[in-house]
């Protein structure tokens, strides 16, 4: 890899969801304000629903926050990566494995190596009623599957129908135990 880092980022996952959600929250809150504030008894499936709504619209807005700032950045030395809430850093030669399986949008990855991990996606299209709607993951997904691989001097292990697996190889030209 040349010697300047290369940088990809994962696209941002449209926030309609999240704004749904906050949306649906606020006004499942009002209801129960107001049955409070009038003095009604108040079902319990009413508290507890308003309390799953803010879960919810909590974690939605924690997954957006959490893809907006996932990073991959690539160097001569090996791979960083980072997604706001955990970074790790592998040298080229402690990468042991990836993994690559197919998901609901885009390829899942794994890239694992002495006690590390971290997992990314590939282009993922959301499509609704056959029309594409949003992209997800990193566009540069199969790029950066092909670098990591050539970079760590892994080749293929396995190839399990739509899983691949690409791990290094020892003295006897057989694929890491790992």
């Amino acid at each position: 890899i040349q010697n300047e880092p290369k940088c990809y980022q994962s696209i941002p996952t449209p926030r309609t969801g999240e704004g749904n959600a906050w949306i649906l929250t606020f006004l499942v809150f009002i209801v129960w304000f107001f049955m409070r504030l009038s003095g009604q008894t108040i079902p319990l499936s009413v508290t507890f629903f308003l309390i799953f709504m803010m879960l919810t619209a909590s974690l939605i807005s924690l997954g957006n926050w959490v893809e907006r700032r996932t990073r991959i950045e690539l160097d001569a030395e090996g791979i960083r990566f980072e997604n706001g809430l955990r970074k790790v850093r592998m040298q080229w030669d402690e990468i042991h494995d990836v993994w690559v399986k197919p998901a609901v949008w885009g390829n899942r990855v794994r890239v694992s190596g002495k006690g590390k991990q971290f997992d990314f996606h590939t282009l993922g299209e959301v499509k609704y009623k056959g029309l594409v709607k949003a992209h997800t993951g990193f566009a540069e997904g199969e790029e950066l599957i092909r670098l990591i691989v050539l970079n760590s001097g892994l080749s293929i292990a396995a190839d399990r129908g739509n899983i691949l697996i690409y791990t290094r190889k020892n003295e006897n030209g057989m694929g890491s135990p790992h």
